[in-house]
Order: C-alpha cells, then sequence, then structure tokens
C-alpha cells in the first residue's frame, strides 16, 4: 500500500496544486522550476564541501536523474532514480531504483542534535548528517533508509518509546556489548544500523535476534552502502540477491563496452573513411 500523497516530476511549479505548494519548505520550493539539469547543479553545489570519504555517496546520488517531488505521511522529498535496465530480470521487472534526499538539515537543529547525542561537529558522522541527513532509499512512511538526526536514539531509548524493540530480544551478553549504540538506518525487512561510541558499526538482525560487527568505521560503512546502491536493492544484513548481482554485473559489462567502441569507434571510422577513393583518386 502506497503511502505517497503527490508524487511530480521537476519542473513542476506550474502544475503542482496550491495546497501542495503550501506544506513544502524553502529548499524543495526552490527546485520546482528548474530542469533536471539545473537541480542537479543545485545539489552539486550543496555538496560542494562534503568530506572525501563521503564523496562517493554524492556521486553515485548525482548519478541518478529523473527528479521528481514525493510526498507523503508529513514528509517531502527529491526522488531521484536511477535509470531501469535494458533487460528485464526474471519477474519481467526492470531494475530501476530511487533515492529520497531530504532538505538540508537546519544549522541550529545539527548543533542541538549533536550535542544531545555527544558527537563532535568535526567528526564524519556530524558531516553526514549535515549533508544527508534522513536520505531514504523508501517512499515517505515505509521502512528503508537513514533516520533523521533528530530521531537518533540508543538501543535502550528506542526500546523505552517503542512498543516494539528488538533490542530486548537480544542475549544479554550482547545487549551489553553494544550498550549506548545509536540506531541510525533502518532496512526495511527491519534490520537496524547500531552505530556504538568505539566507532564500530554493527547490523542489528532481528530474525537472529543478533548484531554483528560488521564495520570498524563509519567511514567503512558509508563507502559500503554507497557501493551497495549500485545493486539497486534494498540494503540489509542479508545483502542483495543473486539476481541483483547478476543484473549489476551486466550494466557494469556494458558500460565497459559502451567504453571502449566510444574510444576506438572515431579511430575506426577515421581509417575507413581513409579507404573511400577521392576524386582525385577516380580520375
Amino acid at each position: 500500500m502506497s503511502h505517497v500523497d503527490l508524487r511530480i516530476g521537476l519542473p513542476c511549479a506550474k502544475k503542482l496544486p496550491p495546497r501542495s505548494m503550501r506544506g513544502l519548505g524553502p529548499w524543495l520550493r526552490s527546485l520546482l522550476d528548474l530542469t533536471p539539469d539545473r537541480v542537479r547543479a543545485t545539489l552539486e553545489h550543496r555538496w560542494t564541501n562534503v568530506p572525501t570519504a563521503l564523496r562517493p555517496l554524492r556521486d553515485r546520488i548525482l548519478s541518478a536523474g529523473s527528479p521528481a517531488l514525493v510526498s507523503g505521511e508529513g514528509s517531502a522529498f527529491l526522488e531521484l532514480t536511477l535509470t531501469a535496465d535494458e533487460t528485464p530480470d526474471r519477474d519481467g521487472e526492470r531494475w530501476s531504483w530511487s533515492l529520497f534526499v531530504a532538505p538540508p538539515i537546519s544549522e541550529r537543529t545539527w548543533g542541538q542534535e549533536l550535542r544531545r547525542l555527544r558527537l563532535s561537529p568535526r567528526s564524519l558522522v556530524a558531516a553526514f548528517a549535515r549533508h544527508f541527513d534522513f536520505l531514504r532509499e523508501s517512499e515517505p512512511g515505509l521502512a528503508g533508509g537513514f533516520k533523521p538526526l533528530s530521531e537518533w536514539r540508543t538501543i535502550e531509548e528506542d526500546a523505552i518509546a517503542s512498543n516494539y524493540s528488538w533490542y530486548t530480544y537480544l542475549p544479554e551478553k550482547m545487549r551489553r556489548e553494544w550498550a549506548g549504540s545509536v540506531i541510525v538506518f533502518g532496512a526495511r525487512n527491519g534490520d537496524e544500523i547500531l552505530l556504538h561510541s568505539s566507532g564500530k558499526i554493527g547490523w542489528l538482525n532481528h530474525e537472529q535476534s543478533l548484531v554483528r560487527k560488521e564495520w570498524s568505521s563509519f567511514e567503512e560503512f558509508i563507502a559500503r552502502y554507497a557501493d551497495f546502491i549500485e545493486y539497486r536493492w534494498p540494503f540489509d544484513c542479508w545483502g542483495p540477491s543473486d539476481e541483483a548481482v547478476n543484473a549489476r554485473k551486466n550494466r557494469e559489462r556494458r558500460r565497459r563496452n559502451r567504453s571502449t567502441s566510444t574510444e576506438h569507434g572515431p579511430h575506426r571510422r577515421r581509417r575507413d573513411a581513409s579507404n573511400v577513393p577521392t576524386k582525385s583518386d577516380e580520375r
């Protein structure tokens, strides 16, 4: 069941219902008259100063196109879509994938939340929140994406605030090991990414009631997430399906082939042209 109230491609200022316009913040309003190329330029400007470790994520997002305004469940996003594969998968679906970019977090909210979470404003985690707060891979109202910084909670706080928490099902030893960890990402299947105070990152696998350390730092984690986007598959502890892996291999093979043909094509054309008789040859 879709929770989306509105999805409309940009530019759309003249087509947007007035009631929808009223619910948008200034950043999204600034995009409504922009062509796809200008939307990309706006994002490039927004992310000009991202740290080196976040550039692969930035570049992966910028590689997506077809910008659209999407709203639902009280939130609005810029949707960007990676183009569909030329060949459908075994179920007849084409492999396109969308990312949902939220408006920038305000400096005031960013600073307040960092102090609440006791995070250094000079940390990579803080830089990520400043540039990519509330980045999602699912439509509004559905699980799948980073939580907004204002909703980052420790697993203990989540257990108190939620009617149902995976934390309460972890073995006691594991709860002690990951005590105080902050939930920063919620997968579509219910798995969660935990940020430990030591900097290590783990997957909370709710089906097996365990936390598995996956990365030693936030930098390693975000590099993996940026790469994973290319699978066009929900990010969770199980990894991409065989179909998604094969589809990625096929895309990369086609790109290499196109690159090779582009590199050699002009030379072949010049060589072919040299074999065409000139008027002087004919005489």
